[in-house]
């Protein structure tokens, strides 16, 4: 079978999160299909064509008259990424499909496999983008899948008028799951592919010696406090490694994106060691990880890794419900510490994925339809 996949991740920094899901999104497909040609298409792909695309506004006449006919129904914010948001995503649509690499991609192809890892949210270009290129994909004629994602504070009416026609969809946590099924779109509950990686096929060794170590990675919050409206990052990692040194741990921090640069001064004045994933192959993660005696972290990945690896984590918040979502998804009763809270009183949780029900450790698979 001739497949393209949307979205392949793995040119985001060296983030292991992202690799690890690409690699186990690529081998479930090649377990599913067999002997398959599989052509991966980057991240960001075909963004540029989706870009303006909420600034419309109405302007009077026959928009006008619809703008109040839709307020009956819609928030202004709601009715202009519903209404006007949708029509111009649609014309949107309609260009990406005459675009000569947009037909070249689609040529051969039988099945188009779009991975929605951490970007359909908030109605984000990149989120935009992807429902675009699946829908363009439809429109032409093709089998679409939309798999391992979290869906989150997107507009409506763009989810419903395409999302219906995707031939499977596969959300990766409960809430989204729960999301789509209140707006009657259907949906197939999974786990993130990343449980489908190895993680630990080389050995990092680290550390000669044993010691009380704490491994420390805030996640996309503090990375980009600004995006986020955070006005004291700095103050929010001091409390947090203030907090586990006095714990007795020695702290070091784990930076995957190169953003993670502007938060290293103020590590380093902490005398916070730095680890740096571009010195590393992905796939040791695992074993890096298991170097430490505790990992605090609002990434996403890492808390899974951590899963797999069972070793005692602290989860803080992230940009999205994923994390949320995902121990919602385990059965697992795990308060999300807010960045602003103290570290000094909270006990880490610690559990193995293989430990748990059977019917938990299949959702990954579930991001395929059986065949």
């Amino acid at each position: 079978m001739n497949i393209v996949l949307y979205n392949d991740t793995r040119n985001v920094d060296n983030n292991p999160g992202c690799k690890a899901t690409i690699n186990g999104l690529i081998n479930l497909l090649n377990l599913s299909y067999p002997n398959s040609d599989i052509e991966c298409m980057p991240y960001g792909i075909f963004s540029s064509y989706f870009t303006h695309i909420s600034s419309y506004r109405p302007k009077g006449g026959l928009a006008k008259i619809k703008s109040l006919f839709f307020r009956q129904f819609f928030s202004l914010e709601e009715e202009e990424l519903d209404f006007y948001f949708y029509r111009n995503f649609l014309k949107k649509v309609k260009k990406l499909i005459e675009i000569q690499e947009f037909k070249t991609a689609m040529f051969d192809k039988e099945l188009v496999v779009i991975n929605m890892e951490g970007t359909v949210h908030h109605n984000t270009l990149q989120g935009i983008t992807l429902i675009g290129i699946a829908y363009a994909a439809h429109l032409s004629g093709k089998k679409v899948f939309l798999l391992n994602g979290s869906i989150q504070k997107m507009s409506k009416q763009l989810l419903k008028n395409t999302f219906n026609r995707i031939d499977y969809i596969a959300v990766r946590e409960i809430i989204s799951h729960t999301y789509l099924n209140e707006l009657n779109i259907k949906n197939n509950l999974a786990l993130d592919c990343a449980f489908l990686s190895k993680i630990t096929e080389n050995q990092s060794n680290i550390f000669t010696s044993k010691g009380k170590r704490c491994l420390y990675t805030t996640g996309v919050i503090l990375a980009y406090s600004q995006q986020h409206n955070i006005e004291n990052p700095i103050e929010i990692i001091e409390n947090h490694v203030s907090s586990l040194k006095n714990k007795g741990y020695e702290v070091f921090f784990l930076k995957i994106e190169e953003n993670e640069s502007l938060l290293e001064p103020a590590l380093q004045a902490l005398d916070v060691s730095i680890i740096d994933m571009n010195d590393y192959d992905w796939n040791m993660i695992g074993s890096i990880l298991a170097e430490f005696e505790l990992i605090v972290s609002g990434r996403y990945h890492i808390i899974i890794f951590c899963i797999m690896m069972n070793i005692p984590f602290i989860p803080i918040e992230s940009n999205t419900w994923k994390i949320e979502g995902l121990f919602k998804t385990l059965n697992k009763d795990i308060e999300i510490q807010k960045l602003t809270n103290s570290l000094d009183d909270i006990m880490p949780y610690q559990f193995l994925f293989t430990d748990l029900p059977k019917e938990i450790q299949k959702l990954p698979y579930c991001n395929i339809p059986n065949n």
